[in-house]
């Protein structure tokens, strides 16, 4: 499972800032002054805390199912059994 911002969501938040963007000028955006990778290093670390806060509840950690190491995920996120 992947989870990333795409253009749309980029260009949909700017507008919802008051800062409409086309799609060049969002491209332009990200590819200044290495944006793009900050953004993802904010992202990663949000994930990580979502996933550590989510664990520490016990009935979530002994709700997930325990899954061999080589196993797949659809594209919609779904598990799909051993490969």
């Amino acid at each position: 499972m992947v989870a990333e911002i795409t253009l749309s969501h980029l260009i949909r938040l700017g507008r919802e800032q008051g800062c409409p963007l086309n799609r060049q000028q969002a491209l332009a955006f990200l590819n200044q002054q290495g944006q793009a990778f900050e953004m993802w290093k904010c992202m990663m670390h949000a994930a990580e805390e979502f996933i550590a806060g989510s664990l520490l509840q016990p009935a979530i950690c002994s709700s997930i199912p325990l899954v061999a190491a080589n196993t797949t995920y659809s594209h919609s996120g779904r598990y799909t059994g051993p490969q």
